[in-house]
């Protein structure tokens, strides 16, 4: 775990690059896994970021102070995980959360989950929602151990159907890739 909680802030034009950077790093993890095509999967567009922030969805990037080094006498900050999240149905969907692959373990991307459910709950919305794998270690398992249980595909919303038919159609595994919600109307912040 991370001694010092990253910073949470929401994400601006000027991030773009770093989350995209972010985005590539973590997406290596995918290589030896049965999906090592998702390791070369192209990032979230610059578009579709100026879109989401024209529509005023959050981006929220989580900030921390990097290691001293290259003859610097002070650690720096920098950029180290992200979340894309816009409501979807009655909830707020989660479409991204990554973590920089040198950041990961150090309970950044905890604390980016538990930055989204925290702002869902204070906007009201009744749930969070995502998609992912169910037999990836930090996906599905590690969503699960945040609150987050699997939605049988016939009990899900049509709009969360459509999302995974959508991931499924664009070569996602469509046995194991999966719908996730926590509930948050009867959930204490």
């Amino acid at each position: 775990m991370c001694r010092d909680l990253p910073a949470i802030r929401y994400a601006t034009i000027e991030d773009i690059p770093d989350l995209q950077a972010i985005e590539v790093a973590a997406a290596a993890l995918f290589r030896d896994t049965p999906y090592p095509e998702l390791a070369l999967a192209s990032p979230i567009s610059t578009q579709t970021y100026e879109m989401h922030f024209a529509n005023k969805h959050p981006v929220f990037v989580a900030h921390i102070e990097a290691e001293k080094g290259n003859g610097q006498d002070q650690p720096h900050p920098r950029n180290a995980g992200f979340a894309v999240v816009a409501p979807l149905g009655k909830g707020l969907h989660l479409y991204e959360l990554s973590v920089h692959r040198s950041d990961q373990g150090k309970g950044i991307g905890r604390a980016l989950l538990e930055h989204v459910v925290t702002y869902a709950r204070e906007k009201g919305y009744p749930s969070v929602t995502l998609t992912t794998y169910s037999d990836i270690s930090w996906n599905a398992p590690f969503y699960r151990s945040a609150g987050f249980n699997i939605v049988p595909r016939r009990e899900a919303e049509p709009e969360l159907k459509d999302i995974l038919q959508k991931e499924i159609d664009a070569g996602a595994n469509a046995q194991n890739r999966c719908i996730m919600r926590i509930d948050l109307a009867h959930k204490r912040p």
